[in-house]
């Protein structure tokens, strides 16, 4: 039987690995990813002044951490696919704007 050694101790392949997460890979956390003003800007193409107004305004979902704004990627992903389902519903009942 194989053998593993752990802090000292050792312990027989049974008992270093619980039967059901055999086969399975373990999975870090993930950390959500941050970004500035600037790289939003430069990931949505508009202006870093645009980005501030609209985070100011609550528009667009932003966080201040010791006076900076960050933008959760994710949150900013989500804001941007409802702003396009809003538009095309506007388009759809024969609004443009």
């Amino acid at each position: 039987m194989a053998r593993f050694r752990r802090q000292g101790a050792v312990l027989r392949t049974a008992e270093a690995i619980p039967a059901h997460s055999v086969g399975k890979r373990r999975r870090e956390p993930q950390v959500e990813q941050w970004i500035d003003a600037r790289e939003l800007a430069k990931l949505l193409a508009v202006s870093t002044d645009w980005i501030y107004e609209n985070a100011a305004s609550g528009e667009l979902p932003s966080y201040v951490f010791g006076g900076n704004r960050r933008f959760r990627l994710s949150e900013v992903e989500a804001w941007a696919t409802e702003q396009a389902r809003g538009r095309r519903a506007r388009r759809a009942n024969g609004r443009t704007t």
